[in-house]
Protein backbone atom coordinates (compact mmCIF):
# COMPACT_ATOMS: atom_id res chain seq x y z
CA UNK A 1 0.00 0.00 0.00
CA UNK A 2 1.29 3.37 -0.95
CA UNK A 3 1.56 6.28 1.09
CA UNK A 4 -1.35 8.20 -0.73
CA UNK A 5 -3.26 5.16 -0.44
CA UNK A 6 -2.72 4.97 3.36
CA UNK A 7 -3.63 8.63 3.29
CA UNK A 8 -7.19 8.24 0.79
CA UNK A 9 -8.37 5.24 3.23
CA UNK A 10 -7.97 7.32 6.39
CA UNK A 11 -9.73 10.27 4.74
CA UNK A 12 -12.58 7.81 3.60
CA UNK A 13 -12.78 6.25 6.87
CA UNK A 14 -12.62 9.61 8.70
CA UNK A 15 -16.08 10.85 5.99
CA UNK A 16 -17.82 7.79 7.10
CA UNK A 17 -17.21 8.38 10.93
CA UNK A 18 -18.59 11.61 10.29
CA UNK A 19 -21.91 10.74 8.53
CA UNK A 20 -22.90 8.03 10.55
CA UNK A 21 -22.06 10.33 13.80
CA UNK A 22 -24.24 12.65 11.76
CA UNK A 23 -27.04 10.07 11.14
CA UNK A 24 -27.13 9.75 14.99
CA UNK A 25 -27.69 13.44 15.92
CA UNK A 26 -31.05 14.08 17.91
CA UNK A 27 -33.14 17.25 16.21
CA UNK A 28 -34.73 19.44 19.04
CA UNK A 29 -37.90 18.83 20.83
CA UNK A 30 -38.92 21.83 22.78
CA UNK A 31 -40.65 21.12 26.16
CA UNK A 32 -41.19 24.39 28.04
CA UNK A 33 -44.65 25.11 28.57
CA UNK A 34 -46.12 26.64 25.35
CA UNK A 35 -49.20 28.63 27.15
CA UNK A 36 -47.70 31.02 30.07
CA UNK A 37 -49.70 33.54 32.13
CA UNK A 38 -48.43 36.76 33.90
CA UNK A 39 -49.19 40.26 35.46
CA UNK A 40 -48.17 43.59 34.46
CA UNK A 41 -45.66 45.15 36.11
CA UNK A 42 -43.97 41.97 37.40
CA UNK A 43 -40.16 40.55 36.66
CA UNK A 44 -41.18 37.72 33.60
CA UNK A 45 -38.15 35.20 33.59
CA UNK A 46 -39.46 32.38 30.64
CA UNK A 47 -36.52 29.43 29.60
CA UNK A 48 -36.99 27.84 26.67
CA UNK A 49 -36.19 24.05 27.35
CA UNK A 50 -35.83 21.42 24.66
CA UNK A 51 -34.37 17.82 23.98
CA UNK A 52 -31.70 17.01 21.48
CA UNK A 53 -28.05 17.32 20.44
CA UNK A 54 -25.65 20.00 21.70
CA UNK A 55 -24.66 23.00 21.17
CA UNK A 56 -28.68 24.77 20.76
CA UNK A 57 -28.74 28.23 19.15
CA UNK A 58 -32.29 29.77 19.98
CA UNK A 59 -34.74 32.37 19.01
CA UNK A 60 -37.95 34.14 20.09
CA UNK A 61 -39.94 36.58 17.83
CA UNK A 62 -41.53 38.76 18.15
CA UNK A 63 -41.29 40.05 21.59
CA UNK A 64 -43.25 42.93 23.88
CA UNK A 65 -40.75 45.80 23.70
CA UNK A 66 -39.21 45.37 27.05
CA UNK A 67 -38.31 41.71 26.91
CA UNK A 68 -35.43 40.21 25.87
CA UNK A 69 -33.63 36.86 25.02
CA UNK A 70 -30.41 36.12 26.23
CA UNK A 71 -29.17 32.47 25.05
CA UNK A 72 -32.29 30.37 26.05
CA UNK A 73 -33.95 33.09 28.65
CA UNK A 74 -36.65 35.70 28.10
CA UNK A 75 -37.09 38.50 30.96
CA UNK A 76 -37.70 41.58 31.59
CA UNK A 77 -40.82 43.63 33.52
CA UNK A 78 -43.95 43.23 31.87
CA UNK A 79 -45.20 46.98 30.48
CA UNK A 80 -48.08 46.17 28.88
CA UNK A 81 -51.08 43.59 29.08
CA UNK A 82 -52.23 41.49 26.80
CA UNK A 83 -51.81 38.41 24.69
CA UNK A 84 -48.72 37.68 22.75
CA UNK A 85 -47.90 35.16 20.05
CA UNK A 86 -44.47 34.08 19.99
CA UNK A 87 -42.80 32.51 18.06
CA UNK A 88 -39.74 30.11 19.60
CA UNK A 89 -37.01 28.54 17.28
CA UNK A 90 -34.21 26.11 18.83
CA UNK A 91 -31.72 24.75 16.03
CA UNK A 92 -29.02 22.66 16.49
CA UNK A 93 -26.72 20.60 13.78
CA UNK A 94 -29.75 18.01 13.12
CA UNK A 95 -32.44 20.39 12.55
CA UNK A 96 -34.81 22.84 14.26
CA UNK A 97 -37.74 23.18 15.54
CA UNK A 98 -41.14 26.06 15.91
CA UNK A 99 -43.25 26.14 18.61
CA UNK A 100 -45.88 29.09 19.29
CA UNK A 101 -45.35 30.73 22.67
CA UNK A 102 -48.56 32.22 23.90
CA UNK A 103 -48.31 34.68 26.54
CA UNK A 104 -50.76 36.07 28.10
CA UNK A 105 -50.15 39.42 30.58
CA UNK A 106 -52.86 40.10 32.99
CA UNK A 107 -53.59 43.85 34.41
CA UNK A 108 -52.96 44.28 37.89
CA UNK A 109 -56.13 45.36 39.48
CA UNK A 110 -59.60 46.02 37.89
CA UNK A 111 -59.69 45.52 34.05
CA UNK A 112 -62.17 47.38 31.67
CA UNK A 113 -63.29 45.39 28.26
CA UNK A 114 -62.16 46.22 24.71
CA UNK A 115 -64.35 48.73 23.46
CA UNK A 116 -64.93 48.34 19.26
CA UNK A 117 -63.89 51.86 17.30
CA UNK A 118 -64.97 50.56 14.26
CA UNK A 119 -67.63 47.17 14.05
CA UNK A 120 -66.85 44.43 11.99
CA UNK A 121 -66.97 45.48 7.80
CA UNK A 122 -66.91 42.62 4.84
CA UNK A 123 -66.04 43.56 1.24
CA UNK A 124 -67.72 42.83 -0.58
CA UNK A 125 -70.79 41.89 0.84
CA UNK A 126 -73.03 40.35 -1.22
CA UNK A 127 -69.91 38.10 -2.21
CA UNK A 128 -69.94 35.45 -4.84
CA UNK A 129 -68.93 32.00 -4.17
CA UNK A 130 -65.29 31.22 -4.16
CA UNK A 131 -64.20 35.24 -3.74
CA UNK A 132 -62.70 36.22 -1.02
CA UNK A 133 -64.26 38.15 1.65
CA UNK A 134 -61.83 41.06 3.27
CA UNK A 135 -62.61 41.43 7.01
CA UNK A 136 -62.12 44.32 9.42
CA UNK A 137 -62.36 45.11 12.82
CA UNK A 138 -60.88 48.24 15.20
CA UNK A 139 -61.22 47.87 18.61
CA UNK A 140 -59.26 49.93 21.44
CA UNK A 141 -58.53 48.73 24.89
CA UNK A 142 -59.33 51.60 28.05
CA UNK A 143 -55.34 50.55 29.76
CA UNK A 144 -53.98 50.77 26.46
CA UNK A 145 -53.39 46.82 26.30
CA UNK A 146 -52.36 44.75 23.27
CA UNK A 147 -55.64 43.43 21.50
CA UNK A 148 -56.09 40.01 19.73
CA UNK A 149 -58.91 39.22 17.39
CA UNK A 150 -60.59 36.50 16.74
CA UNK A 151 -62.85 35.16 13.88
CA UNK A 152 -65.57 33.19 13.21
CA UNK A 153 -67.03 32.57 9.78
CA UNK A 154 -70.41 31.14 10.53
CA UNK A 155 -69.35 27.90 8.29
CA UNK A 156 -67.09 26.64 11.53
CA UNK A 157 -63.98 28.06 10.21
CA UNK A 158 -61.74 30.67 11.73
CA UNK A 159 -59.39 33.39 11.23
CA UNK A 160 -57.53 35.87 13.35
CA UNK A 161 -56.02 39.61 13.20
CA UNK A 162 -57.79 43.18 12.74
CA UNK A 163 -58.03 42.50 8.97
CA UNK A 164 -58.29 39.02 7.50
CA UNK A 165 -60.12 37.16 4.68
CA UNK A 166 -62.42 34.48 4.04
CA UNK A 167 -63.86 32.63 0.80
CA UNK A 168 -66.92 30.90 1.22
CA UNK A 169 -67.74 27.62 -0.24
CA UNK A 170 -71.64 27.53 -0.18
CA UNK A 171 -74.32 30.49 -1.34
CA UNK A 172 -76.14 31.26 2.47
CA UNK A 173 -76.54 34.11 5.16
CA UNK A 174 -73.61 33.76 7.02
CA UNK A 175 -73.32 35.23 10.68
CA UNK A 176 -69.75 36.29 11.01
CA UNK A 177 -68.30 37.09 14.76
CA UNK A 178 -65.57 38.84 16.04
CA UNK A 179 -64.14 38.78 19.51
CA UNK A 180 -61.40 41.39 20.70
CA UNK A 181 -59.31 40.44 23.53
CA UNK A 182 -56.84 42.07 25.38
CA UNK A 183 -56.33 38.31 27.24
CA UNK A 184 -58.36 39.16 30.28
CA UNK A 185 -61.66 40.53 29.12
CA UNK A 186 -63.41 40.71 25.63
CA UNK A 187 -66.31 42.46 23.27
CA UNK A 188 -67.43 40.78 20.70
CA UNK A 189 -69.18 42.35 17.31
CA UNK A 190 -71.16 40.44 14.47
CA UNK A 191 -72.17 41.21 11.03
CA UNK A 192 -74.04 39.12 8.14
CA UNK A 193 -72.65 38.04 5.00
CA UNK A 194 -75.08 37.65 1.93
CA UNK A 195 -73.02 34.57 -0.14
CA UNK A 196 -74.81 34.28 -3.64
CA UNK A 197 -74.75 31.30 -6.28
CA UNK A 198 -73.38 32.54 -9.36
CA UNK A 199 -73.99 30.09 -11.83
CA UNK A 200 -77.17 30.77 -13.20
CA UNK A 201 -78.95 27.62 -12.48
CA UNK A 202 -81.96 28.06 -9.94
CA UNK A 203 -83.40 26.73 -6.65
CA UNK A 204 -81.52 26.64 -3.18
CA UNK A 205 -78.72 29.18 -3.63
CA UNK A 206 -79.24 33.08 -2.88
CA UNK A 207 -81.14 35.36 -5.29
CA UNK A 208 -79.94 38.82 -5.59
CA UNK A 209 -82.18 40.24 -7.81
CA UNK A 210 -83.57 41.98 -5.40
CA UNK A 211 -83.33 46.05 -3.92
CA UNK A 212 -83.93 47.95 -1.16
CA UNK A 213 -85.21 51.48 -2.28
CA UNK A 214 -85.57 53.67 0.90
CA UNK A 215 -84.44 52.96 4.42
CA UNK A 216 -85.23 55.12 7.44
CA UNK A 217 -84.50 54.03 11.06
CA UNK A 218 -85.57 56.63 13.96
CA UNK A 219 -84.62 55.84 17.96
CA UNK A 220 -86.37 58.02 20.54
CA UNK A 221 -83.82 57.98 23.36
CA UNK A 222 -86.20 60.20 25.51
CA UNK A 223 -89.23 57.69 25.73
CA UNK A 224 -88.70 53.81 25.69
CA UNK A 225 -89.95 51.85 23.18
CA UNK A 226 -90.62 54.73 20.66
CA UNK A 227 -88.08 53.48 18.09
CA UNK A 228 -89.22 52.77 14.00
CA UNK A 229 -87.88 51.44 11.28
CA UNK A 230 -89.16 51.57 7.76
CA UNK A 231 -87.84 49.60 4.64
CA UNK A 232 -89.74 49.70 1.00
CA UNK A 233 -88.21 47.45 -1.99
CA UNK A 234 -88.90 45.52 -4.78
CA UNK A 235 -88.71 41.40 -5.03
CA UNK A 236 -88.99 39.34 -7.99
CA UNK A 237 -92.16 36.66 -7.94
CA UNK A 238 -93.45 34.51 -10.43
CA UNK A 239 -96.01 35.47 -12.29
CA UNK A 240 -99.15 32.35 -11.03
CA UNK A 241 -97.71 33.68 -7.36
CA UNK A 242 -100.60 33.45 -4.70
CA UNK A 243 -99.57 35.22 -1.66
CA UNK A 244 -102.18 33.24 1.02
CA UNK A 245 -99.55 31.06 3.49
CA UNK A 246 -96.58 32.57 2.34
CA UNK A 247 -93.82 32.29 5.31
CA UNK A 248 -91.35 35.51 5.43
CA UNK A 249 -88.68 36.35 7.70
CA UNK A 250 -86.04 39.77 7.81
CA UNK A 251 -83.25 40.14 9.38
CA UNK A 252 -81.48 42.96 9.93
CA UNK A 253 -77.80 42.93 12.85
CA UNK A 254 -79.72 41.16 15.69
CA UNK A 255 -83.53 41.97 15.11
CA UNK A 256 -85.35 39.30 13.04
CA UNK A 257 -88.99 39.47 12.28
CA UNK A 258 -91.53 36.74 10.91
CA UNK A 259 -94.68 36.52 9.14
CA UNK A 260 -97.13 34.76 6.93
CA UNK A 261 -99.15 36.63 4.48
CA UNK A 262 -103.06 36.92 3.75
CA UNK A 263 -104.69 36.30 0.66
CA UNK A 264 -104.06 40.32 0.25
CA UNK A 265 -100.13 40.22 0.47
CA UNK A 266 -100.10 41.49 3.95
CA UNK A 267 -99.35 40.33 7.63
CA UNK A 268 -98.49 41.52 11.17
CA UNK A 269 -100.21 43.46 13.57
CA UNK A 270 -100.64 47.53 14.28
CA UNK A 271 -96.77 47.78 15.32
CA UNK A 272 -95.07 44.79 13.03
CA UNK A 273 -96.29 44.92 9.09
CA UNK A 274 -95.31 42.90 5.98
CA UNK A 275 -97.12 44.29 2.94
CA UNK A 276 -96.57 43.38 -0.89
CA UNK A 277 -97.57 46.25 -3.57
CA UNK A 278 -100.47 45.59 -5.83
CA UNK A 279 -102.29 42.48 -4.09
CA UNK A 280 -105.37 42.81 -7.03
CA UNK A 281 -103.24 41.33 -9.13
CA UNK A 282 -101.60 37.95 -7.54
CA UNK A 283 -102.53 34.69 -8.94
CA UNK A 284 -103.95 36.38 -12.27
CA UNK A 285 -100.88 35.81 -14.78
CA UNK A 286 -100.31 39.55 -14.86
CA UNK A 287 -97.59 40.13 -11.92
CA UNK A 288 -95.45 42.91 -12.72
CA UNK A 289 -91.82 42.11 -11.96
CA UNK A 290 -90.43 42.58 -9.53
CA UNK A 291 -93.37 43.76 -7.01
CA UNK A 292 -92.62 46.35 -4.28
CA UNK A 293 -92.89 45.70 -0.41
CA UNK A 294 -92.69 47.17 2.62
CA UNK A 295 -91.41 46.26 6.21
CA UNK A 296 -92.39 48.72 9.15
CA UNK A 297 -91.15 48.54 12.39
CA UNK A 298 -92.46 50.63 14.97
CA UNK A 299 -93.44 51.23 18.39
CA UNK A 300 -90.70 49.23 19.89
CA UNK A 301 -86.95 49.07 21.28
CA UNK A 302 -85.62 48.76 17.85
CA UNK A 303 -82.01 50.40 19.42
CA UNK A 304 -80.52 47.15 21.56
CA UNK A 305 -81.25 45.04 18.33
CA UNK A 306 -79.39 46.99 15.77
CA UNK A 307 -76.67 48.60 17.85
CA UNK A 308 -74.34 46.48 16.55
CA UNK A 309 -74.64 47.85 13.44
CA UNK A 310 -72.56 50.93 14.68
CA UNK A 311 -75.29 53.27 15.34
CA UNK A 312 -74.94 54.89 18.79
CA UNK A 313 -76.50 56.86 21.58
CA UNK A 314 -73.91 59.75 21.67
CA UNK A 315 -73.83 62.95 19.33
CA UNK A 316 -72.90 62.61 15.99
CA UNK A 317 -73.80 64.14 12.50
CA UNK A 318 -74.13 61.94 9.03
CA UNK A 319 -71.87 59.34 10.45
CA UNK A 320 -71.80 56.58 7.63
CA UNK A 321 -73.10 52.93 8.67
CA UNK A 322 -73.25 50.07 6.00
CA UNK A 323 -75.45 46.72 7.14
CA UNK A 324 -76.88 43.83 5.70
CA UNK A 325 -80.58 43.14 4.98
CA UNK A 326 -81.77 39.62 4.44
CA UNK A 327 -85.07 38.46 3.41
CA UNK A 328 -86.54 35.15 3.25
CA UNK A 329 -89.26 34.71 1.11
CA UNK A 330 -91.50 31.25 0.40
CA UNK A 331 -87.81 29.78 1.20
CA UNK A 332 -86.17 31.79 -0.91
CA UNK A 333 -83.08 33.96 0.21
CA UNK A 334 -82.14 37.31 -0.60
CA UNK A 335 -80.04 40.10 0.65
CA UNK A 336 -78.60 43.86 -0.18
CA UNK A 337 -76.24 45.82 1.39
CA UNK A 338 -77.98 49.05 2.11
CA UNK A 339 -75.92 52.52 2.96
CA UNK A 340 -77.18 54.95 5.51
CA UNK A 341 -75.96 58.77 6.90
CA UNK A 342 -76.87 58.41 10.70
CA UNK A 343 -77.18 61.53 12.80
CA UNK A 344 -77.98 62.00 16.55
CA UNK A 345 -77.72 63.66 19.61
CA UNK A 346 -77.35 62.07 23.04
CA UNK A 347 -80.19 60.99 24.76
CA UNK A 348 -82.57 62.67 22.74
CA UNK A 349 -82.95 60.94 19.02
CA UNK A 350 -81.09 59.56 16.38
CA UNK A 351 -81.71 58.75 12.65
CA UNK A 352 -81.03 57.20 9.63
CA UNK A 353 -81.70 57.41 6.44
Amino acid sequence: MSKWTGILGIGILSIAAFVAHAQQLIPPNITSDLDVTATKGDFFTYQILANGDTPMSFTAVPLPLTLTLTDNTISGVLREAGTFNIMLTVFNMAGSQDRILRLTVLNNGASLPPVFISPPQATPNPAIVGTPVVFTAVASDPEGDSLTYAWEFGDSLIGAGASTFHTFAFAGIYTVVVTASDGQNSASGSLQVVITDDSGGGGGGIVNEFQILRTTVTFNFKRANKDRLALTGEIPLEAAFRPAGTPVSATIGGLTRSFTLNARGSAGDANNVFTLQGPARFGTGTVALPVGFMLILRQQDLFSQLQSLGFVNADVRRQPITFSVQLTFDGQDFGQNVAVRYSARQNKRGFAK
